[in-house]
């Protein structure tokens, strides 16, 4: 776990790769079939998604350092 964590995936060569986006943009341009779009304007509407993505995990992530009737309390008003 080179950054102390998951998740990680290590490639047929030895290569250990971090970070879900990471991993993410990795599988969509390795995977058959291909997961990731050819066209640059398709490409770039995915990678909105998986920053607002992004953005939406750093909001949940910082909720679970409260207890956990303020983690509720927190989610159900994000989710709102």
């Amino acid at each position: 776990m080179p950054r102390g964590g998951v998740p990680t995936l290590t490639l047929e060569d030895g290569t250990v790769l971090t970070e879900w986006i990471a991993l993410l943009r990795y599988a969509g341009k390795t995977c058959t079939p291909r997961l990731c779009p050819e066209d640059p304007v398709a490409v770039a509407k995915v990678e909105v998604l998986v920053h607002i993505l992004a953005s939406m995990v750093l909001v949940i992530c910082a909720t679970y350092r409260l207890p956990k009737e303020e983690q509720l309390a927190n989610r159900k008003e994000m989710l709102a």
